[in-house]
């Protein structure tokens, strides 16, 4: 092992994930794995991380997973796709693609089931045993995001069942899809509020 020291970095902290530039680091290279672990201390939130790069592959450490943020529609429609989503995210973001991807198929499940539900109260018992499949065929009532919560279900299945029928996609698609879903039901409420808001005149 040897040591280098005033090691610059360029790049975000991942602690605080600002995007910073330090020239005081140490770095650490180990043979015959040829690791380089290099410290830093952040401009931005003044804590020590570790950069590791082992085989062109850089990961930083400790790791502070930046949460991708809903509207509060979607916070109010299901709270527990939110967690699972977020969680999902992180457990990606550690190359743990094999748990990530029956996270978000359980992610999808919640947010398809808790939406049927808001707009179909009087079946809140029947959809929370139904399949998914059956709960976007038969309770989901715009096209637009019956077609993609389909679509979002095929790819999430073929996360946790034991063969591909989607072999040209893969995991960055399904949560595509599930954003899609959600960018379409933060239309559908946003469009229910400007009519409600600003009905015709004369009725």
């Amino acid at each position: 092992m040897y040591k280098n020291e005033g090691v610059r970095y360029s790049g975000k902290c991942p602690i605080c994930n600002d995007n910073i530039t330090v020239t005081d680091g140490i770095s650490f290279h180990t043979e015959p794995d040829s690791t380089v672990a290099s410290a830093y201390r952040c401009t931005g939130c003044d804590r020590i991380f570790l950069i590791k790069n082992k085989n062109n592959t850089v990961k930083g450490y400790p790791f502070s997973p930046r949460y991708k943020e809903f509207s509060q529609d979607i916070l109010r429609i299901s709270n527990s796709f939110t967690n699972i989503y977020n969680q999902a995210e992180y457990a990606q973001s550690l190359s743990l693609d094999k748990i990530a991807g029956p996270a978000y198929r359980k992610a999808l499940e919640f947010l398809v089931k808790d939406y049927a539900k808001m707009i179909n109260p009087e079946k809140e018992k029947e959809t929370n045993k139904i399949r998914l499949g059956k709960v976007i065929n038969d309770l989901i009532e715009s096209p637009r995001i019956k077609e993609i919560a389909k679509r979002a279900a095929w790819l999430g299945n073929d996360e946790v069942h034991y063969l591909r029928k989607w072999t040209e996609k893969d995991i960055n698609d399904l949560k595509t899809l599930i954003q899609l879903l959600v960018y379409y039901i933060d239309a559908e409420e946003l469009s229910k509020k400007a009519i409600v808001d600003m009905p015709e005149v004369g009725k």
